[in-house]
């Protein structure tokens, strides 16, 4: 059996024209909004346990083992997401364990709460979503790794990127 680690989140804000350059925003407050914009990671894509030659998929709706990222701002307010996926997950020792994403293994939540409300998305193209009457948006992400029949034993990880714009409409 080999481990495939849970993957990491590295959040990018910005709360200015989605195509000026600037530093990274962990918080900000744009004129005319009320609530301060901000991003959080609540939970790492895991894959658990992995065969040898045993592809394993992880739906963007799995309770436990999706990657779970909340999106908070002004109420109505509309975002672009945005992630960089990477194409494998890395052992400590080199070896690769391939990693796929595609169409549904994205799921952004605008209700926040009982029942779900909102829409699977292809994660490997921006999603542009309105924040709920909360001010949140759940995003949820899922993914499949393609472990080789001779693939090495250990743990494996990789970071995930997610940016944020608020576009201020």
């Amino acid at each position: 059996m080999r481990r495939a680690a849970a993957t990491t989140a590295f959040l990018v804000l910005w709360a200015g024209p989605p195509l000026a350059s600037a530093a990274a925003q962990s918080m900000a407050i744009r004129p005319g909004h009320d609530r301060p914009f901000m991003a959080i990671a609540h939970r790492d894509l895991s894959f658990g346990q992995v065969l040898p030659g045993i592809p394993e998929s992880i739906a963007s709706g799995d309770p436990r083992h999706a990657g779970l990222f909340e999106i908070q701002g002004t109420p109505g307010g509309v975002v672009r997401v945005e992630f960089l996926l990477p194409p494998a997950l890395v052992a400590p020792f080199g070896a690769l364990l391939p990693l796929e994403f595609g169409p549904g293994d994205g799921y952004a939540d605008f209700s926040h709460g009982r029942p779900p409300r909102g829409l699977q998305f292809d994660p490997r193209t921006p999603l542009t979503a309105t924040l709920g009457l909360n001010g949140r948006l759940l995003v949820s992400l899922g993914g499949t790794v393609e472990p080789a029949r001779d693939q090495a034993g250990g743990s494996y990880a990789a970071a995930i990127s997610i940016t944020v714009y608020d576009l201020g409409i």
